[in-house]
C-alpha cells in the first residue's frame, strides 16, 4: 500500500511517520513489528499497520484515548493497544491531560506557558507506567522500529528499553527544540542516547521552531 493511500483511508492519522523524507531512508521489508508510543486515537497505528503489513504495539496512558484507540483497531488483528505509559521505572507516574482542545499534547509534563503557538490547560491525574524492557521479555517481542509521540517523555521511555534498543533498526520520534514543557529532554539528549545504541540521526522534518519529527537509524541498517 502506498503512503498516499494509508492517508486516504486514515485521515484522522496525523502522517508524521509515513511522511517521505522518512520512508525513503527505511527498508519497507525489514519492518514487521512496530512499537508506537503514545497511540493517541489509533489512527496511526492502523496507518503503520496498513504500510508496513506490521505487527503494531500501540501504548496509551490518556484513559479516554485508550478506549478510543481499542475502538478504532478492534478489526484489525495486527494491533495491540497496551493502556500504560512507557517510563525509566515500573510505577504510577503523574500525567497532565490537555482539556481545552489538542488532547494530543498532553503530557507527563507540566505545559511550558512560553509556548506561543498554543495555551493548554491540564489537569492532573496518575497512570500507570511500565518498563518496556520488562515488558518485551514477558512477551518475546522483536522490535523493528519504534515511533514515539510522547510530549517529553522520549528519553525516559528509551532508557526502559534498556538493552532491547539495541536491536531496533529505527525510531521515528517527535522532538523539541525548545521546551514545550517544564523540564523535558530536547532534541540533542535523545540523539545522545540513540547515539549510545548505534542509532544515528537522519532527518528532520519541522513542525514549526519549537518542534518537529526525526528519524534515527541504526548504523547496522544504513543504506
Amino acid at each position: 500500500m502506498m503512503v498516499s493511500d494509508c492517508m486516504m483511508m486514515y485521515p484522522e492519522a496525523t502522517g508524521a511517520y509515513l511522511c517521505e523524507a522518512f520512508t525513503r531512508h527505511i527498508d519497507r521489508d525489514g519492518v514487521s513489528t512496530i512499537l508506537e508510543l503514545g497511540s493517541r486515537n489509533g489512527m496511526d497505528a492502523l496507518a503503520l499497520a496498513d504500510y508496513y503489513d506490521a505487527n503494531v504495539y500501540a501504548f496509551e496512558c490518556r484513559p479516554d484515548a485508550i478506549s478510543e484507540c481499542e475502538f478504532n483497531t478492534r478489526d484489525d488483528p495486527r494491533i495491540s493497544v497496551i493502556g500504560k505509559a512507557v517510563w525509566n521505572e515500573d510505577s504510577q507516574i503523574e500525567f497532565y491531560p490537555v482539556v481545552n482542545g489538542n488532547d494530543g499534547a498532553s503530557s507527563c509534563f507540566i505545559a511550558n506557558s512560553d509556548y506561543p503557538y498554543e495555551r493548554y490547560e491540564q489537569e492532573f491525574i496518575t497512570v500507570d507506567a511500565i518498563r518496556l524492557d520488562r515488558w518485551l521479555a514477558n512477551c518475546g517481542v522483536e522490535v523493528d522500529m519504534v515511533c514515539m509521540d510522547l510530549q517529553g517523555a522520549e528519553c525516559a521511555a528509551m532508557l526502559g528499553m534498556g538493552d532491547y534498543l539495541s536491536d531496533v533498526k529505527y525510531v521515528i520520534s517527535e522532538v523539541q527544540k525548545n521546551p514545550l514543557y517544564k523540564d523535558t529532554p530536547l532534541m540533542g539528549d535523545l540523539e545522545s542516547l540513540l547515539a549510545g545504541h548505534q542509532l544515528y540521526f537522519k532527518e528532520y522534518v519541522p513542525v514549526n521552531d519549537w518542534f518537529g519529527d526525526a528519524l534515527f537509524v541504526s548504523v547496522f541498517y544504513e543504506e
